[in-house]
């Protein structure tokens, strides 16, 4: 099966940046991550756009290797989303090092598995509402793991007194849960007090929840949005939140295969979220071994995701140290400043 694209290949250019490594991520900010991408074609530039992979005006895959003037390196990949997700592209970093690494040439890598462009076609932008006048600000927040460890008890705890406990509760969904609602309550309070209904997103890797598993390693945009409605202040407790994402994952368990799923539940998914004010998006690139990446330097002391995120996102992926999580979030200015003084968020961790 081959992707339907334009053929122009993948790009690749090297550069040379006028500082040190540790200078850089002592002094930088998320938006100088920008300055390491071929041709400003930046992770959520070039993936999330309306861009028309047959356009000669489209490059899908741009690699650029930053060379520092202490020796360090930054490796800068911009990979289409209309082409594969964020899976397929550790994945495909992943061996790509290996290769690179293993001078004997004895690694080898299994033949990757694409799947075609209609079961691919998944904008996550049209579930995203922007406004002229919104002024974004994306900044990053760590989790250590003692402290989600912390969280995990205190919801088991909540769901318990409930009634409808949540003895098994994942890092992710405890803090996507927190995180959503630190996130209401910021905006709540921007708006008078009252709240308005709106949408929680999280986006689901589908390649091992179906009946017919597929390879780890399938490259395509294999992934389903999950959304939960919330309607009033209530309904955000951790019971219905946590729960209501926990059902849906076990829809997907129970249908074939790739087919059934993009045809039973991608259809309700844009009129359900029509319905309400605002959505925020959750995704997790937890647990994809991103800095187990070697090219043969070492593992990376620092993997990052550059670009403009669109509003009410959330990324999670993998702390440095491998123990706790990384939150890369994009919110409006107004709701940012009450979020990062959230006390409630600040028991776990830290801007």
């Amino acid at each position: 099966m081959q992707p339907d694209c334009n053929d122009n290949g993948a790009e690749f250019l090297e550069a040379s940046i006028d500082t040190t490594l540790s200078d850089f991520l002592q002094n930088s900010s998320h938006e100088d991550l920008d300055q390491f991408f071929p041709h400003g074609l930046v992770h959520f530039n070039s993936n999330y756009g309306d861009d028309d992979l047959q356009s000669d005006q489209v490059t899908p895959l741009e690699v650029q290797i930053n060379h520092f003037e202490c020796g360090g390196v930054a490796v800068a990949v911009s990979l289409s989303h209309k082409i594969a997700d964020g899976s397929s592209l550790v994945h495909f970093i992943n061996d790509w090092a290996n290769m690179t690494r293993r001078k004997d040439h004895e690694f080898s890598i299994d033949d990757p598995f694409f799947f075609p462009f209609q079961y691919m076609n998944l904008n996550p932008s049209r579930y995203i509402i922007s406004r002229p006048d919104d002024c974004l600000i994306t900044t990053r927040f760590m989790f250590p793991g003692s402290k989600i460890n912390e969280l995990k008890l205190k919801v088991k705890a909540m769901t318990a007194e409930s009634g409808q406990p949540i003895t098994n509760p994942t890092r992710v969904e405890v803090l996507t849960w927190l995180l959503y609602k630190c996130a209401m309550a910021a905006a709540t309070k921007n708006n008078s007090g009252s709240f308005k209904p709106t949408g929680a997103v999280q986006i689901a890797n589908l390649r091992g929840l179906m009946m017919e598993q597929l390879p780890e390693k399938s490259i395509g945009n294999l992934i389903m949005p999950m959304e939960i409605l919330i309607n009033k202040e209530s309904e955000m407790n951790p019971e219905s939140f946590i729960s209501g994402f926990k059902k849906q994952k076990m829809q997907f368990k129970s249908l074939r295969n790739i087919e059934t799923v993009f045809g039973v539940l991608h259809s309700d998914l844009e009129e359900q979220l029509r319905k309400v004010d605002d959505v925020y998006i959750f995704t997790s690139l937890c647990g994809y071994h991103a800095y187990e990446i070697d090219f043969g330097w070492g593992e990376p002391i620092k993997v990052a995701l550059a670009g403009v995120a669109r509003k009410n996102t959330f990324i999670l992926t993998d702390a440095p140290n491998k123990d706790g999580i990384e939150v890369l979030m994009c919110l409006g200015e107004h709701d940012l400043a009450i979020v990062q003084s959230d006390p409630e968020l600040l028991a776990f961790g830290y801007f």
